[in-house]
Formats: C-alpha cells, sequence, structure tokens
C-alpha cells in the first residue's frame, strides 16, 4: 500500500558522489552532526502529553516592540500569526502571514524573541523581525531569501528552523547575529499525492500543495534527520503525509544540495497545519504531534461576523452576546515507524481552551498556532500563539502566547548520575547535577513535575527527604505531605494530611517542619520552626524530633537543637532545609543564602558558607526551602 518515493528538489537536482579520502593511513572521520542543530530526545512523550490542559496554562504578555512603527503602513486585517516553535537555546519563534508583501520588500516573516525560561515568564522579551526578499507569488516557491507570503508551520531541531512554504519547506538557522536563510538548495518540496503514487485535489478541484504541515527532528539512535511534508487541516482529518530522513551525521547548515532524497509517503494520517511537530524519544520512538482547532469557522457564522461579535463580547457581558461559539482546542499524537511505513494513533484528547475569553483572533490557541517543544535541557513545553498582531482594530505591537510546562519522569541511573532537588519560595526548584551545577533550564515551577494543589491552594515544599524504600516525602505547608514513586512522579491519592495514621507521633508538629533528613542510620530527623514560651516564634528555640524507620514512629522529642547539634545550635532558628548527600556528607541549608557541611561519621563540620561559591548556578542570598537526592 505503500511506497518509497523520491523528493521533487528546488533549483537542481543532487547527485551522489562517493569520495576515498585517504591521509598517511588514517582512516577519515565521519563528520559528526552539530549540536546547535540537534534538539535532545525526550524521555517520555506521552507521559507529559496526558498531563496537558489547556485551562492549565500560563498566559505571557509581551509585546513586538518596533513591529507597528516598521510595517504598520503595510499591515492588513487578515494578516496573523501562522506558526510557533521553540529553540533549543530558549527563542520561542513565529511565523508571521502577511497579505501585502510590496511594502519593506519582503512577503512572509519570520520574528523571533529573545531567550524564553518558563521559570520566568514575566521577564521581558526582546523581539526581531527577518524580512527578506522573497517570491510574493503563493503559487510558487520562495526564489529569495525570506519565506513566501504565507509561511506557515515550523518547528525547530536545535537553532534550525524548518518553515513550511506553498510547494515544501526552506531551512533556516538562528544563530547569535540572527537568523541566515541556507542554501536554497536544501529545501524541499512535495505535490501531495497518496502511496499509490496518487495526485491528491483540493475540494475546489485543484492539485494540493503540501504547505501547511512542517516538521523536523534529529533521531541519535540513527544519527539522521526526520522531516515531515503533508497538506496539514486545520480540524482533525486524515491526511497523506510524506515522511523523509536525511544521510547520516550531516549538517543542514552546511549543505549545498538535496539531504532529504530518501522518502516515503503514508496515507491516513492525522496531521495539523495549525501545528505539526515530530518529537523524538531516548530510545529511537518518533512521534507525531499535531494541534487541531475543534472548527475551523466559529459557528456558522463567517469570520467577518465572527469578529464584529468578538469585538462587542470584549466589551460587554458574555450572556449578552449571542451567536458565539468558542473554540476548543484538539490534540493528536500518532506514533511514525519509518522502516515499516506505518502511523498508529496513540492519543487524542480535547484539551478546552487556554483562555475563557471568546476572542479565538486574541487570546492563544491552537487556531492559528500550537507546538509541542524541546527544550535543550531535554524539558517538554506546550506552546499556543495569539493568532492577531496587531490586534484588529488597534494597530500596536502587543502579542501574547501561553505555554504549558509537560513533565518528564524521574529517570533510574547509577548512583554517580544522580540528580538533587533544591526547592524554593514560590513553588520554584532547581535540578542540580554534581560538578556541573544547575542543570540548564532551571530554575523551573513545581508544576513541571508533580501537582501540589490542595483545597484549591498551591502548597509550598517545606521539607524533602528519601526513605530507605526507594520513595520520596516532600512535605508540604498547613500539615501536608506528598510522595513519589521511584520514578520521580506523584504517588496516586496525595498529598494528604499529616496523621498518626500515617505519620505516628508527628501530627502535632506537622505544621512545624522547616527541615527534614534522613541520616541513613534507621533514623529520621525532623527539624521544627521555633516556637517560643507563650506558642509564638517570638524568643523561641529551634528544636527536633527523630523518626525511628523500623519503629515507625516518633520516639525522641521535641529536643532543643543546641547541644546534641553541635555548631547547629548557633542557626538553631535559621535553618531552612537539609540534605544526606550519601556520600558521607549532609548540608543544612540557612537563611541568608548559607549552608553548613556535616561530615556525618566524624561529625566534623564547615561553614557558614555562601551557597552560591560551591553550588554554581544556585543564586547569592537565596534560601533554599527542601532538598532531596534521586536517584533519575
Amino acid at each position: 500500500m505503500k511506497k518509497i518515493l523520491k523528493a521533487c528538489l528546488l533549483h537542481s537536482t543532487a547527485v551522489s558522489v562517493s569520495l576515498l579520502s585517504f591521509s598517511f593511513g588514517v582512516r577519515a572521520q565521519t563528520p559528526q552532526t552539530p549540536a546547535d542543530e540537534i534538539s535532545p530526545p525526550v524521555t517520555d512523550l506521552l507521559f507529559g502529553i496526558e498531563r496537558m490542559m489547556g485551562s492549565d496554562s500560563t498566559l505571557v504578555e509581551t509585546a513586538l516592540e518596533g513591529f507597528a512603527n516598521k510595517y504598520g503602513d503595510a499591515v492588513r486585517s487578515t494578516d496573523h500569526v501562522q506558526g510557533i516553535t521553540m529553540t533549543a537555546s530558549g527563542r520561542i519563534v513565529l511565523s508571521y502571514s502577511r497579505q501585502d508583501p510590496s511594502k519593506e520588500n519582503c512577503s512572509g516573516m519570520l520574528i523571533y524573541s529573545s531567550s524564553f525560561n518558563p521559570a520566568s515568564p514575566n521577564r521581558e522579551l526582546d523581539w526581531n523581525f527577518y524580512c527578506e526578499t522573497s517570491n510574493t507569488d503563493t503559487n510558487n516557491p520562495p526564489t529569495g531569501l525570506g519565506p513566501e507570503a504565507h509561511p506557515s508551520s515550523l518547528q525547530a531541531s536545535g537553532d534550525i528552523l524548518a518553515v513550511g512554504t506553498h510547494r515544501g519547506t526552506r531551512f533556516y538557522y538562528l544563530g547569535s547575529n540572527g537568523i541566515e536563510s541556507l542554501h536554497p538548495n536544501t529545501a524541499i518540496t512535495w505535490a501531495v499525492v497518496n502511496s499509490a503514487g496518487e495526485r491528491q485535489l483540493d475540494e475546489d478541484g485543484n492539485q494540493k500543495n503540501g504547505r501547511d504541515a512542517t516538521g523536523l527532528v534529529y533521531n541519535h539512535i540513527d544519527n539522521r534527520f526526520y522531516l515531515l511534508n503533508a497538506a496539514g487541516t486545520v480540524t482533525p482529518s486524515e491526511e497523506s503525509i510524506q515522511l523523509c530522513r536525511s544521510d547520516q551525521n550531516i549538517s543542514l547548515r552546511k549543505a549545498q544540495g538535496a539531504v532529504f532524497t530518501d522518502c516515503i509517503v503514508i496515507d491516513d494520517v492525522y496531521v495539523s497545519g495549525q501545528g505539526s511537530n515530530l518529537i523524538m524519544q531516548e530510545d529511537g520512538t518518533m512521534y507525531l504531534v499535531s494541534t487541531f482547532s475543534e472548527r475551523e469557522e466559529p459557528g456558522s457564522g463567517d469570520w467577518t461576523a465572527y469578529g464584529i461579535q468578538c469585538n462587542i463580547s470584549r466589551a460587554s457581558p458574555l450572556s449578552l452576546v449571542s451567536g458565539i461559539d468558542i473554540f476548543d482546542d484538539q490534540l493528536y499524537v500518532t506514533r511514525l515507524d519509518y522502516d515499516a511505513e506505518t502511523a498508529t494513533i496513540v492519543h487524542n484528547e480535547n484539551l478546552g481552551k487556554t483562555q475563557f475569553d471568546p476572542c479565538v483572533h486574541h487570546r492563544p490557541s491552537f487556531r492559528f498556532a500550537g507546538a509541542i517543544a524541546t527544550a535543550g535541557n531535554g524539558d517538554l513545553l506546550g506552546l499556543w500563539s495569539g493568532r492577531q498582531n496587531p490586534p484588529v482594530l488597534s494597530l500596536g505591537d502587543s502579542f501574547e502566547f501561553a505555554f504549558q510546562d509537560l513533565p518528564q519522569p524521574i529517570k533510574s541511573a547509577s548512583v554517580s548520575e544522580e540528580k538533587a532537588y533544591l526547592f524554593r519560595e514560590n513553588n520554584t526548584y532547581y535540578r542540580y547535577t554534581d560538578s556541573q551545577g544547575v542543570d540548564p533550564g532551571y530554575p523551573a515551577s513545581t508544576s513541571r513535575n508533580w501537582d501540589f494543589d490542595v483545597e484549591g491552594d498551591d502548597k509550598e515544599i517545606l521539607g524533602a527527604v528519601r526513605y530507605d524504600n526507594g520513595h520520596v516525602y516532600l512535605f508540604l505547608e498547613n500539615g501536608y505531605y506528598s510522595r513519589l514513586e521511584k520514578d520521580g512522579s506523584t504517588s496516586p491519592g496525595y498529598p494528604v494530611k499529616i496523621t498518626d495514621n500515617n505519620w505516628p507521633g508527628l501530627a502535632p508538629y506537622a505544621e512545624r517542619i522547616r527541615a527534614v533528613i534522613n541520616w541513613g542510620n534507621g533514623n529520621i530527623y525532623f527539624f521544627l520552626e521555633n516556637r517560643g514560651p507563650f506558642g509564638g516564634t517570638l524568643l523561641g528555640n529551634g528544636e527536633y524530633v527523630r523518626y525511628n524507620i523500623a519503629k515507625n514512629r516518633i520516639d525522641l522529642g521535641p529536643r532543643s537543637i543546641e547541644g546534641p547539634w553541635g555548631i547547629l545550635g548557633d542557626y538553631d532558628t535559621d535553618i531552612t532545609a537539609a540534605v544526606n548527600w550519601w556520600n558521607g556528607k549532609a548540608y543544612f541549608f540557612l537563611e541568608g543564602g548559607e549552608y553548613i557541611r556535616w561530615d556525618i561519621d566524624t561529625d566534623e563540620t564547615a561553614g557558614p558558607i555562601r551557597t552560591s561559591k560551591y553550588w554554581p548556578g544556585v543564586s547569592d542570598d537565596e534560601d533554599i526551602t527542601a532538598a532531596f537526592r534521586h536517584q533519575r
């Protein structure tokens, strides 16, 4: 049912030449794909996807400064953002459709930001515009540097951008000096056919082209790039896709000719023109993630009527406006097997909407741009774009998009690969690697991996401890605790209140916990908020209680920290977190961004020491509220 096709090439046909290279008897080395062209694979795509929900996204309000001033006289009401992605270096990239390409000597545009950190979404972003000469005829491939007037979905691999055009895919590189167009001969075009080689026509009887859907990913198992081309749809619908792969160990940036010449066609695949992304797992499994809108048109009305109703609804209660039908976002995940030439749906879901605002022109949604993107540290993000910039009726630079962290499970590994987790206030945390410091992409929100929403209120993590059975217990404010499975996910049914049934003897102190540590000798120590003579914290001294693991109960305390804990007695009311590093050392973090190191075998101590001095990447003068070390 399926057959191998050769990709049609833009401008020229590639010729394969075999070269033998000898140098004084040394075999020539195979060039490796540059690191800045590769986004890391994910651990478990479906683990994150199954926890995705549009209503949980975070809205980012920003400004494309200078856009209206430079391009305003050429902006038309139908100009819109068509695609969104994020590079491995964290830059948000938009493809932008312009209906009047005569101005500024460019048609379609690429708009890109400075590095975006999901853990600090309110940090101001700087935006730049790539507006270069290109063919303004949407019925023909681009002949200049820029994309056509209506570029479509796009995806990044490392800092390489694959941009959908009317007849296929163009490639760009986003470096420190901005965007550069890669050699035109690397572009790939495709007239839509099915696996039987039959040309596909649209509803008007015209030849379909592969403009809308584009995906690009690198497989670390076979060292090849994989590329998707298809005539994607707005709403969930099956189409034929072209899936191509490159030779091994190539560089897209350095290539002067065709690199995607080995292609297959697979029929009946759900593929979106709003956002189609190829995602690779560490085990070499490849997925196509497609982001759709529930409908193409709002209800039975056309876009003009919808635009009028939309603006009315923004100025009056929604209940007074009739006829507005709110768009929901749809997600389809398909497992692709290039060798077997198969596509299998593994997940589809209605995600709802990112914002209540019914005006899809304004609010982020999958109606015009959606993406699943891989950050440089392997974390996964869902992205929604606002369609319109500038907004209809008010020319300006305002723009908004939304994102959601998609968690990945904590992997099992050897002790030498253990990670530490250092929690801060405001429900953010560092992931820390020995000798390397804080991992790229951190600090991050705890919601990336864990949900501690109890009774409508996110609970701050006040203590954490690795138990002898492999579980990790996180102690939260207001007397709650949560349990993590060995893979790092939250155990079902948690968080829950601390009681004498689950932590015998601890309940009276549950709301006073400030730090927890497993000493490795069968005892867990809870350091408590100081309590004064009248029940408050004024003039109070720090205390601790001891939990005996074998007896499964508190068997000592509360006792004063002064005396039994040596130098810690001088800082008994300043302890904010404690962690056993499981290498003979324990660390006690103090208020004011300091810590004390404790040798468990000899009871020798060092400090206080500035945390930032020997914990690279941790901010200076920052309090750590909890910490644990875990086998990933």
